[in-house]
Protein backbone atom coordinates (compact mmCIF):
# COMPACT_ATOMS: atom_id res chain seq x y z
CA UNK A 1 0.00 0.00 0.00
CA UNK A 2 1.31 3.45 -1.25
CA UNK A 3 -0.13 6.62 0.56
CA UNK A 4 -3.40 4.59 1.87
CA UNK A 5 -4.05 3.09 -1.74
CA UNK A 6 -4.91 -0.61 -2.49
CA UNK A 7 -2.94 -1.34 -5.84
CA UNK A 8 -5.11 -3.04 -8.14
CA UNK A 9 -4.30 -4.68 -11.51
CA UNK A 10 -5.69 -6.10 -14.91
CA UNK A 11 -3.92 -8.59 -17.14
CA UNK A 12 -4.93 -9.31 -20.77
CA UNK A 13 -4.33 -13.08 -21.86
CA UNK A 14 -4.23 -13.81 -25.92
CA UNK A 15 -4.54 -17.48 -26.11
CA UNK A 16 -3.56 -18.97 -29.34
CA UNK A 17 -2.13 -22.07 -31.13
CA UNK A 18 1.32 -20.85 -29.73
CA UNK A 19 1.17 -21.53 -26.65
CA UNK A 20 2.86 -24.25 -25.27
CA UNK A 21 0.90 -27.81 -25.56
CA UNK A 22 0.40 -28.10 -22.16
CA UNK A 23 -1.74 -25.40 -22.03
CA UNK A 24 -4.18 -26.98 -24.46
CA UNK A 25 -6.36 -28.71 -23.49
CA UNK A 26 -6.81 -31.62 -25.79
CA UNK A 27 -10.14 -33.91 -26.11
CA UNK A 28 -9.44 -37.56 -24.33
CA UNK A 29 -10.01 -40.62 -25.56
CA UNK A 30 -11.22 -43.86 -24.35
CA UNK A 31 -8.94 -46.44 -23.81
CA UNK A 32 -9.63 -50.75 -24.05
CA UNK A 33 -7.68 -53.26 -21.17
CA UNK A 34 -7.32 -56.53 -21.00
CA UNK A 35 -9.34 -58.02 -18.56
CA UNK A 36 -8.14 -60.23 -15.82
CA UNK A 37 -9.72 -63.21 -17.61
CA UNK A 38 -9.83 -63.08 -21.57
CA UNK A 39 -13.02 -62.58 -22.76
CA UNK A 40 -13.66 -64.36 -26.52
CA UNK A 41 -17.10 -64.57 -27.85
CA UNK A 42 -18.41 -67.21 -30.24
CA UNK A 43 -21.82 -66.30 -31.86
CA UNK A 44 -24.26 -68.97 -32.83
CA UNK A 45 -26.56 -68.36 -35.38
CA UNK A 46 -29.26 -68.79 -33.57
CA UNK A 47 -28.33 -66.16 -30.75
CA UNK A 48 -30.84 -63.70 -30.38
CA UNK A 49 -29.38 -62.02 -27.30
CA UNK A 50 -25.36 -61.43 -29.29
CA UNK A 51 -26.09 -58.30 -30.74
CA UNK A 52 -27.18 -56.82 -27.41
CA UNK A 53 -23.73 -58.34 -25.44
CA UNK A 54 -21.52 -57.51 -28.38
CA UNK A 55 -22.33 -53.73 -28.65
CA UNK A 56 -21.90 -53.70 -25.06
CA UNK A 57 -18.47 -55.04 -24.83
CA UNK A 58 -18.18 -52.62 -27.71
CA UNK A 59 -18.71 -49.58 -25.18
CA UNK A 60 -16.80 -51.01 -22.52
CA UNK A 61 -13.52 -50.56 -22.20
CA UNK A 62 -12.57 -53.93 -21.82
CA UNK A 63 -10.78 -56.07 -24.77
CA UNK A 64 -12.34 -58.94 -26.51
CA UNK A 65 -12.49 -60.95 -29.48
CA UNK A 66 -15.17 -61.98 -31.13
CA UNK A 67 -15.93 -64.77 -33.72
CA UNK A 68 -19.01 -65.89 -36.35
CA UNK A 69 -19.06 -69.62 -36.12
CA UNK A 70 -20.82 -69.29 -39.55
CA UNK A 71 -17.79 -68.08 -41.49
CA UNK A 72 -15.51 -70.31 -39.46
CA UNK A 73 -16.40 -73.83 -39.61
CA UNK A 74 -13.55 -75.42 -38.18
CA UNK A 75 -13.97 -73.36 -34.76
CA UNK A 76 -17.48 -74.84 -34.61
CA UNK A 77 -16.41 -78.01 -34.99
CA UNK A 78 -14.03 -77.82 -32.64
CA UNK A 79 -16.53 -75.82 -30.08
CA UNK A 80 -18.96 -79.08 -31.31
CA UNK A 81 -16.06 -81.56 -30.02
CA UNK A 82 -15.82 -79.71 -26.77
CA UNK A 83 -20.11 -80.40 -26.01
CA UNK A 84 -19.71 -83.45 -27.17
CA UNK A 85 -20.72 -85.60 -23.89
CA UNK A 86 -23.39 -82.15 -23.25
CA UNK A 87 -26.98 -82.08 -23.57
CA UNK A 88 -26.27 -79.37 -25.02
CA UNK A 89 -26.56 -78.42 -28.94
CA UNK A 90 -24.16 -75.87 -30.45
CA UNK A 91 -26.68 -75.61 -33.00
CA UNK A 92 -29.75 -74.84 -30.86
CA UNK A 93 -27.90 -72.47 -28.60
CA UNK A 94 -29.73 -69.11 -28.63
CA UNK A 95 -27.32 -67.58 -26.54
CA UNK A 96 -23.37 -66.75 -27.15
CA UNK A 97 -20.89 -69.06 -26.45
CA UNK A 98 -18.26 -67.13 -24.38
CA UNK A 99 -14.49 -68.47 -23.14
CA UNK A 100 -13.68 -66.47 -19.96
CA UNK A 101 -9.68 -67.47 -19.22
CA UNK A 102 -10.43 -71.38 -20.82
CA UNK A 103 -14.02 -71.73 -19.79
CA UNK A 104 -16.79 -71.84 -22.23
CA UNK A 105 -20.26 -70.36 -20.70
CA UNK A 106 -23.41 -71.11 -22.47
CA UNK A 107 -25.85 -69.30 -20.21
CA UNK A 108 -24.69 -66.07 -20.31
CA UNK A 109 -27.41 -64.04 -22.00
CA UNK A 110 -26.84 -60.41 -20.96
CA UNK A 111 -23.82 -57.88 -19.95
CA UNK A 112 -24.60 -57.60 -16.78
CA UNK A 113 -24.40 -61.48 -16.49
CA UNK A 114 -21.13 -61.53 -18.01
CA UNK A 115 -19.64 -59.01 -15.30
CA UNK A 116 -20.99 -61.10 -12.67
CA UNK A 117 -19.05 -64.17 -14.38
CA UNK A 118 -16.13 -62.26 -14.55
CA UNK A 119 -16.23 -61.30 -10.47
CA UNK A 120 -16.70 -65.41 -9.55
CA UNK A 121 -13.91 -66.23 -11.33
Amino acid sequence: MIDGKKPVYTYDIALNDSLSRRAQIRPSEAVKINPRKSITLYITEACSSCDSISSDLSKSYYKYTSHTLADVPEMKEQLKAAFANSIIMLDSLNTPVINLGGVLHTEIETYEQLLEAMKKE
